[in-house]
């Protein structure tokens, strides 16, 4: 296994870029694009870990004798497990709903902070 693989830290290429092993090499590039505008370092939420693991999925899948290199040498089976740690990157679909959560977590913190601040007032605290 070339060095190249050991970069992707045991991630699949193609699921890193969110494409089909079938994948043209303009769907690659195009995915390649996409990933990276969202994981730049430059891009204010980006991460360079993760730009750099999209940076090598792309090299490899499109250099045609290292995309079949990985092709061989991929074992059938289940996908690895989902789990988060600092080496594990997921690249979520597009979801909405990311504002109104953030909205009712702030509303139930106030909440909190008012239910604490009125019983410390009624305990006498405030005296």
């Amino acid at each position: 296994m070339t060095g190249r693989f050991r970069d992707l830290h045991g991630h699949d290429p193609y699921r890193v870029l969110g494409v089909a092993p079938t994948a043209t090499r303009q769907e690659i590039s195009r995915a390649r694009r996409d990933r990276q505008r969202e994981a730049h370092p430059d891009g204010g939420a980006g991460d360079g870990d993760r730009a750099k693991l999209i940076n090598t999925a792309a090299d490899i899948l499109l250099d045609d004798t290292l995309r079949r290199e990985y092709d061989n040498s991929r074992v059938p089976g289940p996908p690895p497990p989902t789990y988060t740690s600092p080496y594990h990157y997921h690249v979520p679909p597009p979801s909405g709903g990311g504002t109104l959560r953030a909205v009712l977590i702030t509303l139930a913190v106030v909440t909190l902070v008012c239910f604490v601040g009125c019983l410390l007032g009624l305990m006498g605290a405030g005296r």
